[in-house]
This record gives structure tokens, C-alpha cells and sequence, in this order.
């Protein structure tokens, strides 16, 4: 592959979301799995990627309102990443440690 391109694709769906098509579409991409909702795969580096890369999505998976779809790509040594589809939320984390000092010297640990 000339322009190659690497893609993480992390997806952030609801229970009764179209997992059926999604799933489909990264078996047909031949993605590998990284967890639960990482996936990843490569593939050629053509002009509007990203644009044509969401209009595929949009077309073959069922999306509901507050699905989410997270990209990171690595192309000619440059790191690129951000949502194709939804926004970032509030961490689900928000909230449960208390504000401490963490100024921890290296000779501590």
C-alpha cells in the first residue's frame, strides 16, 4: 500500500445499538479487535478519508442519537485524532477523588 493509513476506531453505543452492522462492516474491513469497542485496521490513504470514511459509516450502521464514533490516525508519521461522529461527554469518572496534593518526588516510589 503506497498511502498507507492506520485507524483506531473506537465506538461508544448504547445497548440497542446496531452492533449487527457495525460488526459486519469491520469484519468487511478486516479490522482487528482491541478491547470491547476498539478496533483497528489499515488501509489506503485516499483524499477526503476522514469525509468518506463517516459517509460509509452513516450509510451501513443504524446510529441513534448519542451514538459515538472516535478515530485516531496515523499517517506519514503524523498522529491525528478526534470524533467523526458525537462529541465528548463528561467522564463517567467526574467527581469521585477529592482534590489532593499529588506532587509525588521520584525518590518516593
Amino acid at each position: 500500500m503506497k498511502n498507507k493509513v492506520k485507524v483506531w476506531l473506537n465506538f461508544d453505543f448504547g445497548f440497542s445499538a446496531d452492533y449487527e452492522n457495525l460488526y459486519y462492516f469491520l469484519n468487511k474491513i478486516k479490522a482487528k479487535e482491541y478491547g470491547d469497542t476498539l478496533a483497528y485496521f489499515e488501509t489506503e490513504y485516499k483524499k477526503d478519508f476522514i469525509k468518506s470514511l463517516k459517509k460509509q459509516l452513516l450509510n451501513e450502521i443504524k446510529l441513534k442519537k448519542n451514538d459515538r464514533i472516535y478515530l485516531i490516525i496515523m499517517y506519514k508519521e503524523k498522529l491525528l485524532s478526534g470524533f467523526i461522529l458525537g462529541n465528548q461527554k463528561s467522564p463517567a469518572w467526574q467527581g469521585f477523588s477529592q482534590k489532593e496534593n499529588f506532587n509525588i518526588l521520584i525518590e518516593d516510589i
